[in-house]
């Protein structure tokens, strides 16, 4: 049915964008075209679809386009019965991911989870790429008078554990709410922010760099006691660098992790100066928490500038200094891109310590 194929393909112009993933309950169906009135309600629905034969077509339609393919009476099977639970549960947790793919995993958590899943997009990086958040907590749409916890990672672009350990645990907990006691205690009590990608150019680049498109260390851009460190123009110069600022500042955190990769240590504030915080005791004392819970055989932990070294215009110290969260930088691995088969090894060490920061507003 040559006339047929004509009709569909002066459709494929009308075809929607999915940028943002799965539509809700959006099924792969393979349809077959009996006669050019079904091949015109096709092309009316402005479905998504592939040739797979003549007059044979795999099409992408959401339940309240099916009921119209039923009520017209044109033959299709359900090849996948739910694009966006499938696209999760594929999720490969012996592999790097790319970025496309810890958004199109994001996409389908806050698609199949909307009650406890939420995506926030807080501007995009230079490369045009989302820089974004999921929230996710009972009563998701609601800002309520619960503690707010945050997690972040990718600052840095050839650091690249963070984002698989944030996109890890934001699909655990969501697959979790409602069987495992904890993560429904959590999610329950608790909002949970989890910042997918800092710097998502820089995990792009080939090969992965530390810096931003402009070459800027958007740890160093931060306005905290600001100093002109790692190529920063002004506080707070890069997309990046504000994207992530207000999602802080539109929020209330009482801890803030933020991954990073080349040694084992919790950097604790200050970074800047050698001097403690005057709540250095409450601060150290949540850091243990952290660590101790953790499963790292022994995670040291202590002040950034003199456990570390210093700088200016990092974020946890932005984060402590402007908006009283007690923020820290979490140092995953030794290695900064350790391989794949070992990026459970890692997560699994962090994620019993990610769990106990849902007490960390009762400490």
């Amino acid at each position: 049915m040559k006339h047929i194929l004509l009709s569909l393909l002066t459709a494929v112009i009308f075809l929607q964008s999915y940028g943002q993933g799965w539509r809700t309950g959006e099924k792969q169906l393979l349809i077959s075209l009996e006669s050019q009135a079904q091949a015109d309600v096709i092309s009316g629905l402005k479905l998504s679809f592939d040739f797979v034969g003549p007059d044979v077509i795999r099409a992408y339609a959401v339940p309240k386009e099916i009921e119209i393919i039923d009520a017209n009476g044109i033959p299709y099977e359900v090849e996948i019965e739910d694009l966006g639970k499938q696209q999760m549960q594929q999720f490969s947790e012996e592999a790097y991911h790319s970025y496309q793919e810890i958004i199109d995993l994001a996409d389908s958590l806050a698609l199949v989870f909307p009650d406890i899943c939420e995506k926030y997009i807080f501007g995009e990086s230079m490369g045009g790429r989302q820089l974004a958040a999921l929230k996710i907590s009972d009563n998701v749409t609601v800002d309520e008078p619960e503690a707010e916890v945050m997690f972040d990672g990718g600052i840095h672009g050839d650091e690249i554990c963070g984002p698989e350990n944030i996109i890890r645990f934001a699909r655990d907990i969501c697959i979790d709410y409602g069987m495992d006691p904890d993560i429904t205690d959590l999610i329950d009590n608790r909002e949970i922010w989890l910042y997918l990608m800092v710097n998502p150019d820089g995990r792009e680049a080939v090969p992965r760099v530390r810096y931003n498109n402009n070459g800027v260390d958007l740890n160093r851009d931060f306005g905290y006691m600001w100093d002109a460190w790692g190529g920063s123009t002004g506080a707070f110069s890069q997309v990046e660098s504000k994207a992530l600022r207000d999602c802080i500042y539109s929020n209330q955190f009482v801890v803030h992790t933020t991954y990073h990769g080349g040694t084992e240590y919790i950097s604790l504030p200050w970074s800047y100066r050698s001097s403690q915080p005057a709540d250095w005791d409450h601060i150290y004392d949540l850091g243990g928490v952290y660590a101790n819970t953790s499963l790292y055989p022994s995670l040291d932990y202590g002040q950034g500038n003199t456990g570390m070294y210093a700088i200016n215009g990092s974020t946890k110290d932005s984060n402590y200094g402007i908006m009283g969260s007690i923020s820290w930088s979490m140092e995953i691995s030794y290695d900064k891109q350790p391989p794949a088969s070992q990026l459970m090894f890692y997560y699994n060490r962090n994620y019993p310590a990610m769990m106990a920061m849902k007490d960390a507003g009762t400490r």
